[in-house]
């Protein structure tokens, strides 16, 4: 343990912080060895003595506990920056392939073979349609509810609770809200067994509802699960706008509560929650576990696709997978 606080010590680098790892060794040594006669330690504890207050420069007087949390930020710029080399390698790695270049099938001769083999795929046009298509509606469609939620209900008992049932609702996974929503909306789901009694039916309905060739069901369980996100996300936003203060002169006015909200509050509120609502509909586009339950498959969304390429047992799938990759980046 002392070796690799001292590693530590030189790895995070600075006289200060390795003077403070000597101080965490000393101290651990001094609590375990009983420290009775200085009353330094009591053994198996941390010694009083050591938590005392040290100058830092430029920071005024922290006490060591905040040196230590210094030296975890250190660690984690450490972190991030061999993250971001590993992203750029396997930034690489994707790319080499699209280009045609994949030295463990010979290939090593850069080209445009893969991009020519994706647009001879004839789900293409399909599927990236399926992909755009499903995305900016489940964004457009989850923004709009979330607004008219805040617009109507912002101040209210109701929308207190929405905010309390917020944190479960967001703990849900993707895929666990997909087969919730599956076993509700199929053709012998709950809803249809509920109904079933009151409309006479002796069989399910023969009707295709979960992967439809339209991606709905896609939309609809897109929708149920990034909506919570973005409530969220505006009440984050909220406080900053006084829009109590805003509709109260909007009601002065004239208008009604929701249209006084959305004309005094939403024009202010939309440029804080920009990026959430761009993150939404990068994920929206790109999802695959979601997609792969509710989405079609004759044939599927863009992303999905890809990983069946990128699966496949055949290794010269994965140019066209990565080929495909870079189109659904773009």
């Amino acid at each position: 343990f002392e070796r690799r606080l001292q590693h530590e010590g030189g790895l995070f680098g600075g006289t200060e912080i390795r003077e403070r790892v000597a101080d965490i060794v000393e101290g651990i040594g001094s609590g375990l060895g009983g420290g009775h006669g200085s009353g330094e330690g009591v053994s198996g504890q941390w010694p009083v003595g050591r938590c005392r207050e040290r100058r830092c420069e430029g920071a005024g007087r922290l006490p060591l506990a905040t040196g230590l949390v210094q030296r975890d930020g250190g660690a984690l710029g450490e972190l991030g920056i061999e993250t971001c080399g590993e992203l750029a390698q396997a930034d690489v790695q994707a790319l080499l392939p699209a280009f045609g270049i994949m030295p463990v099938l010979g290939r090593v001769e850069p080209g445009l073979m893969p991009f020519r083999d994706l647009a001879m795929w004839p789900g293409l046009p399909r599927a990236a349609a399926l992909s755009l298509g499903t995305g900016l509606a489940a964004t457009l469609l989850a923004l709009a509810l979330t607004m008219a939620v805040c617009a109507g209900w912002q101040g209210t008992r109701a929308f207190r609770w929405l905010e309390r049932a917020l944190s479960p609702l967001l703990s849900v996974p993707h895929a666990a809200a997909a087969f919730g929503l599956a076993f509700l909306i199929a053709p012998s789901g709950l809803i249809a067994r509920a109904v079933a009694p009151v409309a006479g039916w002796d069989r399910p309905p023969d009707g295709l509802i979960l992967q439809d060739p339209l991606g709905l069901s896609l939309i609809a369980g897109l929708v149920v699960k990034e909506m919570p996100f973005l409530l969220l996300m505006t009440l984050v936003a909220l406080p900053a706008l006084r829009p109590v203060q805003s509709l109260a002169t909007a009601r002065s006015l004239g208008y009604g509560r929701s249209v006084g909200w959305l004309k005094t509050v939403f024009p202010r509120l939309y440029p804080q929650i920009r990026l959430p609502v761009y993150a939404v509909l990068a994920f929206s586009m790109s999802t695959v576990d979601v997609a792969m339950i509710l989405g079609p498959n004759t044939p599927p969304t863009l992303a999905v696709q890809v990983l069946r390429w990128m699966t496949d047992p055949d290794l010269a799938m994965r140019l066209r997978a990565a080929a495909g990759a870079l189109l659904q980046l773009g």
